[in-house]
């Protein structure tokens, strides 16, 4: 019996290597498919095809010796072949790899990802991307397997049938960066200052029992703030098709870190795979999912803000999408009017007046692919997400943006509305900010502003003793801003800051001296803070000696004496007097276990610096 020789080999250690097989499988109806898709208006690129049974049997082993647990590992592999195939994809179930097993989905020359049973879903089910050719490798390593009990079981092969549509982005040598030479990069000078707003959109491989295909989506903050991953895009991203949302991918930072780069090679990004369906509406078409991955609670994402005001909408606006799968580009304008008529579409839906904006493009395109991504105002909240459009490259293009507004009350259920899941705690407001959260922190979460004056300022240490005796210390971000969860069972905390990047003199110049003096000699009133930023030596007032502490720091006599160059004090805290010994971390007690979201900022003092100028 051939596996009782191969398993005789193993366990001798001897050198087997045989001849690869190449299992010729057949090619789809292209023509039928693609007949298909144009009367459904479908973005789908491939299409699936089930797998024989005994394609296991035909694999063929290389031994690569002992583990030390002296276990016998090999490598298995097959190649799958479909004549002149643009591309294929490969879907594996009955998934359950011993632990240091892995799996890759090559082509002859691109290297590929190495899968764990870390990536396999809840089914037991593993999608292991596209190659660009018409033949590929399945590799296997680790312990020898007898083919009616293995690790892992062959299932479908998805077929591209439309190269079109299809951007490569699966795949590491340079073919991907195919969408049209109009789109921008996301990290273009345009793109400037919304990286959250970029780190939120996904690249969404959408996986139905027909075959694979491509959208876009961004994740929705709510009004709980519990860091729910919610996700939304486009109905019609599955319209007509049967969905598998427990396979669908969301890749996100699939960005070039540079504008208009010619890496050769992909960018990383992030990938979570599996998800809910929660509401739709084909009217307004709009989707609702939630993201499964429970590798999605390690990280923290920004979850975008929202506005859902009637009318139409003013000002510069920004979309960042992912056209036919490839790298994050961006779209911009300004302003979008309501379409007061019906849109029909190419799939024969015909959406009702005043669903959707016209939103003119000004920089930037969309192509299939961009679908579901969200729209952004110039106060950073989502108005609408793309539903198709007119697109001219090169000429000038517009998109079809469905309204939140309408997708609000949908069609008046849970499962046809967007209210319930945005707005969990019935506030009924019309507007909501993005924020930075932990995936899933069930609506506990702490959070606040570090400010000099009016100038928010990052890496401030901020130190949490709670009352269940975990510490956590987190930093402020470019915004001056910090956020993490609270533990479930804490019903209070105790916090301080601390500026350990902090310089002696960083701001303080003859200015402040100035200023000070003409406090003193009762020609101008500092404010409480300023007063408190300028009582160089802690002595409680301000007097000519702190003008003399302050003079001898600028001219590099003396170091700060009585406090430290820096203090990041709890805004909760009375400012006079000021900290007695400010040498330690100036620290609050929060008590409120029942809060959804606790809030403290903290006011970031430059001593010797009452016009805060070290903020600028």
């Amino acid at each position: 019996m051939k596996q009782s020789f191969f398993l005789a080999a193993l366990l001798l250690g001897l050198p087997l290597v045989a001849q690869l097989p190449s299992i010729q499988l057949p090619a789809l109806a292209t023509e039928a498919l693609l007949i298909e898709d144009n009367l459904a208006g479908a973005t789908r690129f491939a299409a699936a095809q089930q797998l024989p049974s005994n394609l296991l049997e035909q694999g063929s082993w290389t031994s690569l010796g002992q583990s030390p647990a002296t276990v016998p590992q090999g490598q298995w592999e097959i190649k799958l072949e479909v004549s002149q195939s643009p591309g294929l994809g490969l879907f594996l179930d009955q998934v359950y790899l011993s632990p240091g097993a892995s799996l890759e989905w090559r082509s002859k020359t691109a290297p590929a990802r190495r899968w764990q049973q870390a990536d396999v879903n809840e089914q037991g089910q593993l999608f292991l991307g596209f190659v660009k050719a018409e033949s590929g490798r399945l590799i296997y390593r680790g312990p020898y397997f007898e083919t009616d009990n293995p690790p892992f079981h062959l299932w479908r092969l998805d077929q591209i049938f439309r190269p079109d549509l299809f951007a490569n982005g699966e795949i590491a040598a340079r073919d991907f960066g195919e969408s049209n030479e109009c789109e921008i990069d996301a990290n273009c000078p345009t793109g400037d200052g919304w990286d959250q707003e970029k780190s939120n959109n996904a690249r969404i491989i959408v996986v139905v029992e027909e075959g694979t295909g491509y959208c876009s989506g961004n994740l929705m903050n709510n009004t709980a703030e519990n860091g729910r991953p919610l996700l939304l895009s486009g109905f019609h991203c599955f319209d007509g098709f049967t969905p598998l949302y427990n396979l669908w991918r969301f890749d996100f930072e699939f960005r070039y870190a540079n504008c208009g780069s010619t890496n050769p090679f992909q960018p990383d990004f992030i990938s979570y795979t599996g998800a809910t369906y929660l509401a739709g509406r084909r009217e307004n078409d709009f989707l609702l999912l939630q993201i499964t991955d429970a590798s999605f609670d390690d990280r923290f994402h920004y979850f975008a803000g929202w506005d859902r005001s009637d009318g139409d909408v003013s000002g510069d606006l920004i979309v960042f999408h992912h056209p036919m799968g490839d790298v994050q580009a961006l779209a911009a304008g300004n302003g979008m009017t309501i379409f007061p008529n019906t849109i029909s579409w190419d799939n024969g839906v015909i959406t009702p007046p005043s669903h959707h904006f016209r939103f003119d493009l000004a920089e930037g395109t969309s192509e299939v692919g961009s679908s579901g991504s969200a729209v952004f105002d110039d106060q950073r909240r989502v108005r609408g997400h793309i539903n198709g459009g007119q697109v001219n490259c090169p000429g000038s293009s517009f998109l079809w943006i469905g309204r939140l507004q309408q997708a609000w009350t949908g069609g008046g259920a849970p499962s046809t509305r967007l209210s319930d899941w945005l707005d969990p705690l019935q506030l009924d407001t019309l507007q909501w900010d993005g924020n930075m959260l932990a995936g899933n922190t069930n609506g506990r979460i702490l959070r606040g502003n570090c400010l000099n004056g009016e100038v928010p300022v990052e890496n401030i240490a901020i130190y949490c003793n709670w009352s269940t005796g975990e510490m956590d210390t987190v930093y402020t971000d470019e915004r001056g801003f910090y956020t993490l969860p609270r533990p479930a069972t804490a019903s209070s905390v105790v916090i301080s800051g601390a500026y350990p990047e902090g310089g002696v003199i960083d701001g303080v110049d003859v200015l402040d001296a100035v200023a000070m003096r003409r406090h003193v000699l009762g020609q101008d009133t500092l404010s409480p803070l300023a007063l408190l930023a300028a009582d160089c030596n802690n002595s409680g007032s301000l007097t000519i000696n702190d003008n003399l502490r302050l003079t001898q720091a600028i001219l590099g006599l003396n170091e700060w004496v009585e406090r430290p160059s820096w203090m990041v004090v709890p805004n909760l805290i009375p400012l006079e007097p000021g900290p007695v010994n400010p040498w330690q971390p100036v620290s609050i007690n929060i008590s409120n276990p029942n809060a959804v979201i606790a809030e403290l900022d903290f006011y970031v003092i430059k001593n010797g610096d009452p016009n805060f100028s070290s903020a600028e």
